[in-house]
């Protein structure tokens, strides 16, 4: 009997890690992007490293990796995010775009061009519960800006299962590559 109450609430605590809130906050502004992602009550910041010097590393790392892992990691990468993106809710967005510049038929086309596609990301978000706060506007003779928030939430369960999706996918091919050329 103990041990069954022990299983569940090993199995009750599993639960409640998993149904874990995760938030992702993305902000463009100024040319800049921000990121800050939450899980729970944990606000997570991405650490700002220390620019080095180019040492050719990336480069010589994603020669050295197998063109058929790669792709394996592509695709199974893909499949993941789609996954994942199913399942993720929208909670805010909001655009805003300013065309400007000296020319006022450029501004002009720059504008319509984004009024028609903030018009078809509002229609994506149709369905969604999101705060959607669409707009262009035209400053003949100002700057073009374009100032974008983005709020997405989803599970811990759900983000651990893509990742470990494609991990696994990535591990197998590796695997059977170094198996027929080992």
């Amino acid at each position: 009997m103990r041990l069954l109450i022990a299983l569940a609430a090993l199995v009750a605590a599993a639960d409640l890690v998993l149904m874990t809130p995760v938030r992702v906050h993305l902000r463009f502004s100024g040319g800049k992007l921000s990121v800050t992602a939450e899980i729970g009550p944990m606000r997570l910041w991405p650490r700002k490293k220390a620019r080095r010097q180019g040492t050719g590393r990336k480069k010589s790392l994603l020669r050295r990796v197998p063109s058929r892992v790669l792709c394996a990691g592509v695709r199974r990468g893909l499949g993941a995010a789609a996954r994942l993106l199913r399942r993720t809710r929208l909670t805010a967005l909001r655009v805003r775009f300013t065309a400007g510049g000296d020319d006022p038929y450029r501004a002009a086309m720059a504008y319509g061009r984004a009024g028609l596609a903030l018009e078809g990301i509002g229609r994506l978000c149709v369905g969604s519960a999101a705060d959607a706060d669409l707009r262009a506007e035209m400053v003949p003779g100002g700057r073009t800006q374009l100032d974008a928030e983005v709020r997405a939430a989803a599970r811990l369960g759900t983000v651990a299962w893509a990742a470990a999706g494609f991990s696994f996918a990535v591990l197998r091919e590796y695997y059977c590559y170094k198996k027929t050329e080992g």
